[in-house]
């Protein structure tokens, strides 16, 4: 499953909105992937939030996760 999430990664790579892969690869019986961290998770956000997103926020994601799409 990494290999292919490495492998969409790449393709993205250079869009608005997508990490940069530095690194995928194996390293003794670990697959590893090294990724940009863009910023905070989305649950990390809403947790910030107190479990809460205003109307105007949910709007805005789903504009940023339809463009991307």
């Amino acid at each position: 499953m990494l290999e292919y999430e490495a492998k969409l990664y790449e393709k993205l790579q250079g869009q608005p909105g997508f990490a940069t892969v530095h690194w995928y690869g194996v390293e003794g019986d670990f697959k590893v992937l090294i990724i940009d961290l863009l910023g905070p998770s989305l649950n990390d956000l809403f947790e910030f939030c107190e479990h809460k997103f205003k109307t105007t926020t949910i709007m805005w994601l789903a504009t940023q996760m339809i463009t991307r799409i």
